[in-house]
């Protein structure tokens, strides 16, 4: 139920921080041709300085998955 938050502009990112960049690109491809959703990749930075990737779906992309997942959230998420 959890590692993403929503996003100021409407989209979700989902947190693949420990994820390989091959990885990311595998649930990007399965996301598409499975649910038909578009994503991009977002970079950010750890306290570190490190840089790690996050999946970001859009606004849109979020609002048509949200009649999918409704009914597997628990009513407090």
């Amino acid at each position: 139920m959890d590692d993403g938050q929503q996003v100021k502009r409407g989209g979700v990112t989902l947190c693949t921080d420990s994820y390989k960049h091959e990885e990311i690109e595998i649930l990007r491809n399965v996301l598409k041709d499975n649910f038909n959703l578009n994503s991009s990749i977002h970079n950010k930075k750890s306290n570190n300085e490190s840089v790690y990737e996050r999946i970001y779906l859009s606004k849109q992309s979020f609002e048509d998955l949200k009649p999918s997942l409704i009914p597997h959230m628990h009513e407090t998420m």
